[in-house]
């Protein structure tokens, strides 16, 4: 989407067709297993008395990780001081950023290791590995962001088409393999039809275009 929004692909928004969305790959916010802030009001209140204080390691600029702190400092009116590396994490565990975001698989060795400490989970709804930790919005931020995974296609999909993987996707998240495969990779399936991704995605979008202006006017 972002690509999309950012005119970097040869095809139109308007062009894709939306096949499905499968599951949601929630993020967490994790610190420094030895960071001053043991809680996430600890770090938001740091981050309202001393404005860029608070570094936050981005994957890239206009991703993900990017639009989950753009979208705190909108709400909350804070200011933190974001920087981009190859993968956030890694520099988290080496002390180079106060904190960081990541899902399940990207942060789980080191919370068990007990190098990062997770401080609140970034959806609407808490991911399943880790049920304990409340959401920005339980924490009084009324803010989220979930990765979602489905399929696409490009222009000119017949409705025959549609409806052939529109089935065979409905069939897929039924099996015993496919839930095997959530259940392990930390996803809450969420299975839509090509109608309901379509007017999910522009709602989504609609959101990103709003973080998109935000992060352009907040260089």
């Amino acid at each position: 989407l972002n690509a999309l929004n950012r005119g970097t692909t040869k095809m139109k928004f308007e062009e894709v067709t939306w096949l499905t969305t499968l599951v949601e790959d929630g993020n967490v916010m994790i610190v420094p297993y030895k960071s001053p802030y043991k809680t996430y009001k600890d770090l938001l209140a740091d981050a309202k008395s001393k404005p860029k204080k608070v570094s936050v390691g981005i994957n890239s600029i206009g991703g993900s990780e990017h639009i989950m702190a753009a979208r705190i400092e909108r709400v909350a009116g804070v200011k933190f001081n974001i920087t981009a590396f190859e993968f956030s994490p890694t520099q988290l565990i080496g002390g180079h950023i106060d904190m960081a975001f990541g899902n399940t698989a990207e942060t789980s060795s080191h919370v068990k290791a007990k190098r990062a400490r997770v401080l609140a989970n970034m959806g609407e709804t808490r991911v399943p590995y880790y049920k304990d930790i409340p959401t920005l919005i339980e924490q009084g931020t009324n803010a989220a962001f979930t990765q979602f995974r489905g399929f696409f296609g490009g222009p000119n999909f017949s409705p025959e088409a549609v409806k052939f993987w529109e089935d065979a996707f409905a069939k897929l998240v039924k099996t015993k393999e496919f839930k095997e495969f959530a259940k392990k990779s930390d996803y809450v399936v969420s299975y839509k039809t090509a109608a309901e991704t379509k007017a999910f995605i522009q709602g989504y979008n609609a959101e990103l275009i709003k973080d998109a202006k935000y992060i352009q006017e907040n260089k």
